[in-house]
């Protein structure tokens, strides 16, 4: 979890147990048991969110990182293909062969 998200959450608990322990005393403000009850629960709603998050992340990462790999292999295997072609024909004749390239 982000170093924000962490300590919101931290924070909202702290504040809900808090005011939990003196609800005599906040009673009379109009915070209920309730209200604190949906803060931690809201509290551990976005702390779970922000660990999917995290975890997503980690997976956009390895794909990325997959998605590279890929390219990279592409582009060399269409470059050895090419220097085969461009070093037996000459550039007139690279088109025939799909290749665009001026030299």
């Amino acid at each position: 979890m982000s170093k924000t998200y962490d300590e919101n959450v931290r924070k909202a608990i702290a504040l809900a147990n808090g005011v939990k322990s003196n609800i005599d005393d906040a009673k009379k403000y109009g915070i209920t048991i309730e209200q604190l009850d949906q803060l931690i629960t809201i509290a551990n709603e976005t702390a779970e969110k922000s660990t999917e998050v995290d975890n997503l992340r980690k997976i956009v990462a390895e794909k990325s990182s997959s998605a590279h790999q890929s390219l990279e292999n592409l582009t060399s295997a269409m470059r050895d293909i090419k220097k085969v072609i461009k070093t037996n024909y000459e550039q007139p004749q690279w088109l025939k062969f799909g290749i665009e390239d001026k030299r």
